[in-house]
């Protein structure tokens, strides 16, 4: 088959290098004469809105003036009586300027009053006067408008011929080249260099045309194997980066790291019978912000989410992204439900936090789902019911976290209900202090060896420890420490029972310097180190607290978790007592370490209290009859507390 190609065709395809010559000189002809159209142009507008004549406005009369010379620098109206609307007369020496100029000359636009029948005025340049006497412009027969020429007294009502003849077009032209400025004509001048400069740079620009599609073509070649080479890469480097367990987009841990660290952490929790927390976390109102600023946008917020994810967690803990705006935590050691509540409730607010991007403010929330091992799943089923949680938080309104177990979600409104009333019991001042006697187990006398302080709101909250409630609110904890705190100075100071007196404030009181200042005076007022202050022994005492060792405060510390303290906290010198709780360990992992604690303990002459809760017989205590009676201390619940 035999395929012909027209003459229009083949020309069209070809480089405009190859065109006839003749070709190209046509469009550079072209060029040139639409470059001198125009400069032509602008020089006829120029012209022409110099000598156009229109109208005085409303409110003005107008005043035209033709000298032959065209030399008007210096000239102006000398104006005076009640005619005008400026402020003062003009003198000669300060004339009313010109309003502008036309073919016929100048003209000066003057304000007249409403009603006003004259105007006196009289032309001149300094002493030089149009005319030799004032003139009177009758402005009603002038109908606002006049003309005046030079050495001619007359006011003529409208334009008059000048040496013989009116001023017509040709004139009128003749007149304003005459007139124009050396400015102008340089300026016509440059503006034919320009064109001459554009008529040169469009023949180059035409020449080089040709060898830049060529190039160019080339570069698009190269180009399109760049982009299929950086694809390649990209793939590599993804597969690189799911191998090595790492998110590209964030640097967390991505799914099959995920996998593997929660594998190892429900191994230990396994091994340890701790606690071990899932968190499913899902970021809301996220896609808005992909929509609206795009997906740069998108990226920014996941990676500070990232950021901020991992800033407040534990460096034991795993962080991971599944992807889009899903993340899952593992955080393991857990001590309770409310440790978990609080890591949550932690987390929502940082990630409520705006997110600067380009001078905006973006904002996402987070709805988060809480599984718990042993308790809810022991398996990967964990992570499935953290998603279902989460989807509870969501649809119950979204910023907020849920348990898989709904009885941890009511222990965390009871909390925030036990919080409420605290706050309360503090604002009225019903907030009391009670004390347990601390008695030798097995004493015949039951002669108090010390006294444990409790907060106490009789008839709503009984008698109840303040860091197991407050802990998640330090101001709340700190106030009612000071309460405390002042309560147990003064009925120690009032005693005559011998014995300690123990406070065991929250966490966040041993950092306060309100607080460090009340123990340190309480010290003073009690003595003999008979206020014991009892700290969390898995937990690194401020700097702060060993001031007061010299100003009669005594420690002690308190330990829930025998496994895991280390033997060197009550090496220390100055404790008063180690006091063992229930663990969150299984009994039998809980009492080989509690022995061995225990010995420890008497190996090195510190007093050993064990906490009962209820009835000293019940099956459930973590300690049994012989530890408690072998160490010869223990908190006897049974007894009344004193009066508050």
């Amino acid at each position: 088959m035999t395929t012909t190609i027209s003459p229009q065709t083949s020309t069209s395809s070809a480089a405009p290098g190859d065109r006839p010559f003749a070709l190209q000189w046509r469009n550079q002809a072209r060029a040139v004469f639409i470059a001198f159209a125009q400069v032509l142009v602008v020089f006829a507008v120029a012209c022409f809105s110099a000598f156009v004549h229109a109208e005085a406005p409303a409110g003005f009369a107008r005043i035209h003036y033709h000298r032959g010379d065209g030399n008007y620098a210096s000239w102006g109206l000398h104006l005076w009586g009640d005619a005008h609307r400026l402020p003062k007369d003009t003198r000669w020496t300060e004339p009313f300027p010109p309003t502008g100029s036309d073919g016929f000359g100048i003209y000066f636009d003057v304000p007249i009053r409403a009603g006003a029948e004259e105007l006196n005025f009289i032309l001149h340049d300094g002493p030089e006067k149009h005319a030799p006497q004032d003139q009177v412009l009758a402005l009603e027969r002038f109908h606002d408008e006049a003309w005046l020429v030079e050495g001619d007294s007359n006011i003529y009502p409208e334009q008059p011929k000048i040496g013989g003849e009116a001023l017509g077009w040709s004139t009128s032209v003749r007149l304003m080249v005459s007139r124009q400025p050396a400015s102008v004509w340089y300026t016509l001048a440059g503006l034919l260099v320009l064109a001459g400069v554009v008529v040169v740079s469009s023949i180059r620009y035409r020449t080089l045309h040709a060898n830049i599609r060529e190039q160019q073509a080339v570069l698009n070649d190269a180009r399109a194997q760049l982009e299929r080479q950086t694809d390649e890469y990209r793939e590599v480097q993804q597969r690189t980066a799911a191998l090595s367990g790492i998110d590209e987009l964030t640097g967390l841990l991505n799914r099959s790291a995920l996998n593997r660290a929660f594998a190892t952490g429900l191994a230990k929790a396994r091994r340890s019978g701790s606690t071990l927390a899932t968190f499913f976390i899902d970021l809301d109102d996220f896609k808005p912000i992909n929509d609206t600023h795009g997906h740069a946008a998108g990226d920014h917020v996941l990676r500070t989410v990232a950021q901020r994810l991992s800033s407040a967690v534990r460096q034991s803990d795993a962080v991971a992204r599944l992807g889009g705006d899903e993340f899952v935590m593992v955080a393991e050691d857990i001590s309770n439900p409310l440790a978990a509540a609080r890591l949550a409730r932690k987390l929502v607010v940082v990630l409520t936090e705006a997110i600067p991007f380009e001078g905006q403010s973006l904002r996402v929330a987070a709805s988060i789902g809480v599984a718990l091992y042993p308790h809810d799943g022991d398996g990967a089923d964990l992570i499935e019911r953290a998603d279902a949680a989460m989807y509870e938080a969501k649809h119950g309104g979204k910023n907020a976290f849920r348990f898989a177990s709904p009885g941890f979600n009511n222990l965390v409104l009871q909390q925030s209900e036990v919080e409420t009333r605290w706050r309360a019991a503090l604002a009225a001042g019903t907030l009391k202090a009670a004390w347990r006697p601390i008695i030798a187990a097995g004493s015949e006398s039951g002669a108090p060896l010390a006294w444990m302080t409790f907060g106490a709101d009789r008839g709503v909250l009984g008698e109840v420890l303040l860091p197991e409630i407050a802990s998640s609110d330090p101001a709340l904890a700190v106030e009612a420490d000071l309460k405390l705190l002042e309560e147990t100075a003064s009925r120690a100071q009032a005693a005559t029972e011998p014995g300690y007196w123990i406070l065991s404030p929250s966490q966040g009181s041993l950092g306060d310097p309100r607080f460090i200042a009340a123990c340190r005076e309480a010290g003073a007022r009690v003595g003999a180190g008979r206020l014991v202050l009892e700290l969390d022994a898995l937990v690194q005492a401020p700097e702060a607290l060993h001031a007061l060792a010299g100003s009669g405060v005594s420690f002690a510390l308190f330990c829930a978790d025998a496994a895991a303290i280390e033997l060197i906290r009550i090496v220390q010198p100055g404790l008063v007592h180690l006091r063992l709780a229930r663990s969150g360990r299984a009994p039998e992992q809980a009492f080989p370490a509690a022995r061995a604690l225990l010995a420890a303990a008497r190996a090195l002459g510190l007093p050993t209290v064990v906490t009962l809760c209820g009835d000293e017989a019940a099956p459930e205590l973590p300690f049994d009859r012989t530890l408690r009676v072998r160490e010869r201390a223990a908190i006897a619940p049974t007894r009344e507390p004193s009066a508050a």
